[in-house]
């Protein structure tokens, strides 16, 4: 019987990512990490090179040590079959899940002809850093984009059962401690005898505890006034990121932090629960559902927490599916469209220039050129990713993840003279001038890890 051979496989779609596989190997499961770097990074990944120059990996060996396996954006790595097969589906996955909440996702496999030919640069760059930073451009655009997390239940922290929740269990925790003060008002202090010591003893107390001994001691302390079922869904919500297991996170450390840093939070708020029980997971998600039918008047300071923490019970309940419970089949990933991520990298940077503002970006949307019955007017409408005004001139801006070229194709000439004309006719102001428009490609020279998103070169 024939072997089959190594197969070549190409992220070609637009999306950075870090995905988390469990590999198994004889009895042992280890989470391998892969990312899915920008494509105009210059860092090599870690795949070898063979005596073709084709980059390839080796059969998954599990050691002391995860793997981490670096890919990048329209370059070709051979995998074994297995391990294509798997990955395959998982980036088709991600692909589907992320496409969700951005519809004009691009495929780059269509931007296949202006390919960037400048040669890689050859840095010892610790994997895990590179991994980081994909992160931290993830993060960034989550951050962005939070404003926009409501707009439907397919929005953009409703990645199905695989996306993996840190953002949202960072969201749901900083939402939740800003409204530490009303839990506390949720509380009422009492003087009790007890069995055990609750809260501190009281003076009388320790005066009893010597001149007449009992097995009911009187302490101080505070308890729930009532047990609304909005304090047992934030509990049962406040479990299950509590018991997140850290394992699945493979071999990277920047992640466990973030998770060990989000878990300490939580268990601050579960210890002013702590003497309420948590619902079964179904039960919250319905009773989450009903509050935010009808939010009683009290609670309504609430009312973005338990849109965060329905969407974490959902989360929890396809994991807990019968469908999926075996947990060595459980990957995850944290993903970002590099358009999107571009376009949000821009707009940051826009803000900081002095002497000028950024228009509304109700402002961007223009009537579409076409008249098509079969859409509707919306879906027609056509929209620039930015408008820059310094005193009375305008400047408008469209972004675009592609290689740049001297001379732009042609869609792009007519989009930008659509942009302009509807510009002029339809927003442009008295005493405004349109000064100038232009395309904004990506293009690094020198990419460095900070804890701050820097300045795009161009």
């Amino acid at each position: 019987m024939n072997e089959v051979g190594p197969i070549e496989v190409q992220p070609t779609f637009d999306v950075l990512s870090i995905i988390g596989v469990p590999h198994t190997v004889g009895n042992q499961t280890q989470y391998v990490v892969y990312g899915i770097m920008p494509r105009f990074w210059k860092e090599e990944t870690n795949s070898q090179i063979n005596s073709s120059k084709e980059r390839f990996f080796d059969e998954v060996v599990l050691s002391q040590d995860p793997p981490i396996r670096l890919l990048k954006q329209l370059e070709t790595v051979e995998l074994v079959p297995l391990e294509f097969k798997l990955l395959n589906k998982i980036f088709k996955k991600v692909r589907q899940q992320i496409k969700q909440s951005n519809d004009d996702i691009l495929s780059l496999s269509e931007d296949a002809d202006v390919m960037d030919e400048s040669p890689h640069i050859s840095m010892s760059t610790d994997s895990s850093i590179i991994l980081e930073s994909i992160y931290r451009l993830c993060k960034f655009y989550q951050d962005e984009k939070k404003e926009d997390v409501f707009r439907s239940k397919d929005g953009e922290y409703s990645l199905g059962k695989n996306g993996l929740p840190l953002f949202l269990f960072r969201a749901f925790v900083s939402e939740l401690r800003q409204h530490m003060r009303e839990l506390r008002r949720s509380y009422r202090l009492v003087r009790e005898e007890v069995g055990a010591v609750r809260g501190r003893i009281t003076r009388r107390g320790m005066v009893n505890i010597k001149a007449k001994p009992s097995s009911r001691i009187e302490c101080e302390f505070e308890t729930f006034d009532i047990s609304a079922p909005i304090y047992r869904v934030l509990k049962t919500t406040l479990e299950i990121i509590s018991k997140f297991d850290v394992s699945k996170l493979g071999a990277l450390q920047f992640l466990q932090d973030e998770l060990v840093d989000i878990k300490r939070q939580t268990n601050q708020l579960r210890s002013i629960l702590e003497d309420l029980s948590a619902y079964s997971v179904n039960t919250a998600i319905r009773e989450c559902q009903r509050l935010q039918r009808r939010m009683p008047r009290s609670f309504r300071m609430y009312s973005k927490v338990l849109q965060y923490a329905e969407r974490i019970l959902r989360h929890e309940s396809m994991l807990r599916d019968p469908l999926h419970k075996d947990d060595s089949q459980y990957w995850w990933h944290i993903s970002a469209p590099t358009s999107k991520v571009w376009e949000k990298l821009l707009y940051k940077s826009f803000e900081k220039i002095e002497g000028g503002i950024i228009r509304d970006q109700k402002d961007l949307v223009f009537e579409g050129p076409w008249v098509n019955n079969q859409v509707t007017s919306k879906k027609n409408n056509k929209e620039i990713d930015l408008s820059f005004q310094k005193g009375n001139d305008i400047f408008l801006f469209d972004a675009k993840y592609t290689t740049f070229e001297e001379s732009p194709r042609s869609t792009y000439q007519y989009q930008m003279h659509f942009y302009a004309d509807a510009y002029v006719q339809q927003k442009l102001k008295e005493n405004e001038n349109l000064q100038s428009i232009y395309l904004l490609y990506p293009y690094i020279k020198q990419r460095t890890l900070s804890n701050e998103i820097s300045q795009p070169n161009r």
